[in-house]
């Protein structure tokens, strides 16, 4: 990181972006710069009680559906978030526990709250009052009961169009969505405080977040 003149600048293309007066976007910098992803912060003095256990034992679940001998079967809670690489140890430091990302991902509401006071994710139906919302859902959960809140979201305010592949009916709407809504909560800055949004509007659903300069908007015509 270098400063001129006292100014910090972000690359952007051909030209130069002063961010020296935005610290939302100062931090972004640096936090691509330091070498290491935001998730994989160590908090050393989270405790596994503060972890959700059915969200673990979910996660046991899931993967033996999809592996018979899958190892964490067998695991306790520690040696699962060990393997997963949600519990870490910074040789530098000597610290070690559980990671930002295993706390979005199992962490407590008051677990997340205290890690990471911003994290929030708006879904928002905008088709009549374009200038606030017809619906909202203010999601300020985990990573896995942000996705189902996210998918019940859509699940209400979009058709799913009858589709055949052969002879069996596939919902397109689950099927590109899932798709959309993983993206959405995985490939954002955490460390960022702008809300991660997904917005459901006449002709298209938008979704947003910001990582570095500008921020980042995808649009999903509608099916």
């Amino acid at each position: 990181m270098h400063r001129c003149n006292g100014r910090i600048f972000d690359r952007k293309e051909d030209g130069d972006l002063d961010i020296t007066d935005n610290t939302n976007l100062v931090a972004g910098l640096y936090n691509r710069k330091q070498g290491s992803y935001t998730e994989n912060r160590i908090f050393p003095y989270a405790k596994l009680s503060e972890l959700n256990p059915d969200l673990l034992i979910r996660a046991r679940k899931m993967a033996a559906n999809e592996r018979a001998d899958h190892p964490w079967k067998t695991m306790n809670d520690l040696e699962l978030l060990k393997s997963a690489g949600l519990y870490l140890k910074d040789p530098q430091s000597d610290k070690e526990g559980i990671t930002l990302a295993g706390i979005l991902i199992f962490g407590k509401p008051e677990l997340i709250l205290a890690a990471l006071p911003h994290h929030r994710t708006d879904a928002l139906l905008r088709k009549i009052n374009l200038d606030r919302y017809d619906d909202r859902d203010d999601i300020r959960v985990n990573l896995l009961e942000s996705y189902e809140r996210l998918m019940q979201f859509i699940n209400k305010h979009l058709n799913d169009p009858f589709y055949l592949e052969g002879d069996r009916r596939i919902s397109l709407r689950d099927k590109l969505f899932r798709e959309v809504v993983s993206n959405l909560l995985i490939h954002r800055e955490f460390a960022n405080p702008f809300p991660a949004k997904l917005i459901i509007e006449t002709d298209r659903v938008v979704t947003e977040d910001r990582k570095t300069v500008p921020d980042t908007r995808k649009t999903v015509e509608r099916l």
